[in-house]
């Protein structure tokens, strides 16, 4: 703070002596010009792939269904662009990123397990639009992070409000469902004959919507490891809503 202060008297008294203007009284406080800050939208005011949102305000008297204040803490959202900006192709990798987030990496079947610090290991319980997977965990390793809108994770019992056995917490997928036209492709290439691509298309108003993904991974791993692996995988949706209550929507997924 010192070398701040410094730097800004000098470049005060330089200034002064520059504009002909007469030295500062030291004995005064120095009014510094006005100073006007502007920038872009950020990624959080960017409505439904916002970053960070918190729950609306509550009355209960108008909102008999409010959620409770104290889910806020104990959820977590990764919007598609945070999604994007992490270059985090697999859901696992996106989901790294979460507050208290614990990855173990196994061998070759289950090869990395998901748990939030806390709770109870494994697993947590994921749902694919609002649908209840009893066992996913494989998948979970070579599902696409492209082809989904919201990552939301929420902790211990409050996973009970979307699962019947959600102790280990919860995890729902919201599948990618554009409010535009939109294109997408992303591809990398590592050691061991790894090579990794993935194309994203969509296009959608308020009224109707479609998007479509594929992507394909392959790598040979380590020599005498037994690690070779062919992965491809395929999305695609539909999205109808007649009125502004009533929304349908028809999603596929397949590795």
């Amino acid at each position: 703070m010192t070398h701040f202060f410094r730097r800004s008297t000098v470049a005060l008294l330089l200034a002064t002596q520059l504009t002909g203007a007469g030295a500062p009284d030291a004995n005064q406080p120095t009014r510094l010009p006005e100073i006007v800050v502007t920038g872009e939208r950020s990624a959080v005011e960017l409505g439904a792939d916002s970053l960070f949102r918190g729950l609306p305000p509550r009355d209960l008297r108008k909102q008999l269904l409010a959620e409770s204040p104290g889910l806020d803490a104990a959820t977590s959202l990764l919007g598609a662009e945070e999604i994007r900006w992490r270059n985090t192709p697999l859901l696992l990798d996106a989901m790294s990123h979460v507050p208290g987030a614990w990855m173990e990496t196994r061998g070759r079947k289950e090869k990395q397990l998901f748990s939030v610090r806390g709770q109870r290991y494994p697993y947590p319980d994921f749902l694919l639009d609002g649908a209840w997977f009893r066992s996913f965990t494989e998948t979970a390793f070579h599902f696409s992070s492209a082809n989904l809108g919201q990552i939301q994770i929420l902790r211990s019992s409050a996973g009970l409000l979307l699962t019947p056995e959600s102790l280990g917490g919860a995890v729902e997928l919201a599948p990618r469902d554009p409010r535009g036209r939109e294109f997408q492709v992303d591809a990398a290439g590592g050691t061991h004959g790894t090579f990794r691509s993935h194309v994203n298309h969509g296009e959608g108003g308020d009224r109707f919507g479609g998007a479509w993904g594929a992507g394909y991974v392959r790598t040979d791993g380590p020599a005498g490891r037994n690690a070779r692996e062919r992965v491809a995988d395929w999305y695609a949706r539909v999205r109808i809503q007649p009125t502004g209550a009533l929304t349908l929507g028809v999603s596929a997924f397949a590795l």
